[in-house]
């Protein structure tokens, strides 16, 4: 089997930047950042489309 350099071998993760290992946990923050994230380009788009 090949070493897959990008895989956490304890977990079997992908490695990711905050370096979440548990799957629930994961799942939750991306959930919460994509929502916040979401919400600041609704804010942007709102602003571009009632410009003067």
């Amino acid at each position: 089997m090949s070493h897959d350099p990008y895989g956490d071998p304890t977990s079997g993760f992908l490695r990711n930047r905050p370096g979440f290992t548990d799957v629930d946990e994961l799942s939750q923050v991306e959930a919460e950042v994509t929502t916040l994230r979401l919400a600041q380009l609704r804010t942007m788009l709102d602003g571009l489309l009632h410009v003067g």
